[in-house]
């Protein structure tokens, strides 16, 4: 059974709505978080953030009090499960974004008693980027006896290869963006077992921009491999001087092997069509 709640809602105003420097009603994204009443060690919960106005750029964020009191299988999710892990009152969190609002609202839970057999499941990190390391650790979650231990990939990912680091530990390395789905079951000295589920969303790496291999502009002098606007190696299209073996703006006709279209001094120029000199400057005689 879900409980509304309405604690300590806090909006939050990132920006004003103006039109024609006249204040007018906006609307953004609201949520009001719903959770289990109550649950066992080791069991979990739908939660729910029912959220209204999202917007495009919607972003969601849940967190549990008090702290390591319980996981999320998606923390990132509006719509999710939850875990208890601790016995005692327990708040559940949600941060909303929509772009232009963040809004904070929770729910409460009571955690009382133990499953036979629990285990959880978690990711660290819960949010990576490829090629960044991911590790998922299983453990028992208020019981004893567990013996044995196995995390496999669940749901329609792009499979993943799990390198087992210790017994309930495993690491693997992203090369795609995407949600990957994991599971681990846990099974006691009497064959009974217990379930936990996690949710890892990948993203790409973030593009740093063109990257220069020699960490010098083009657009000043210099004698590396840098392309300025030909597909010469070497060419220097600003105020600088150009001491290479190849033109940076070619003109028609030089026979030259060398030259530049700027007014400073260099090693070899043409500015003629039939140009037959080896050296000389920018401007004509």
């Amino acid at each position: 059974m879900d409980q509304r709640n309405h604690r300590n809602s806090r909006l939050v105003w990132l920006l004003a709505c103006v039109w024609a420097a006249v204040p007018i009603a906006c609307t953004g994204i609201s949520i009001d978080p719903t959770c289990p009443e109550t649950l066992q060690v080791g069991e979990s919960g739908e939660i729910h953030a029912n959220e209204l106005n999202p917007g495009g750029l919607a972003s969601y964020l849940w967190e549990v009090f008090p702290e390591g009191a319980g996981t999320f299988a998606a923390p990132i999710a509006p719509d999710t499960t939850f875990q208890a892990l601790d016995e005692g009152s327990v708040v559940l969190r949600m941060t909303a974004r929509d772009g232009l609002y963040m809004v904070i609202d929770e729910c409460r839970l009571f955690v009382s008693g133990f499953l036979d057999v629990a285990v959880s499941l978690t990711a660290e990190p819960f949010v990576a980027v490829v090629g960044e390391p991911v590790t998922l650790t299983c453990a028992g979650a208020g019981s004893a006896g567990i013996v044995e231990f196995v995390i496999e990939q669940s749901g329609d990912g792009d499979p993943i290869d799990l390198v087992e680091v210790s017994p309930g530990v495993v690491e693997f390395t992203p090369t795609a963006p995407g949600e990957y789905d994991f599971s681990c079951v846990g099974t006691d000295v009497a064959g009974t077992q217990g379930s936990s589920s996690v949710t890892v969303t990948v993203e790409e790496v973030a593009d740093p921009g063109a990257a220069n291999e020699n960490d010098n502009a083009d657009d000043v002098a210099n004698a590396n491999d840098n392309a300025a606007d030909g597909g010469n190696e070497n060419a220097a299209v600003g105020e600088g001087a150009n001491v290479n073996d190849n033109a940076a703006a070619p003109v028609d006709g030089a026979e030259n092997a060398n030259g530049s279209n700027l007014d400073a001094d260099n090693d070899n120029v043409a500015d003629e069509p039939g140009g037959g000199n080896r050296n000389g400057s920018g401007a004509r005689p």
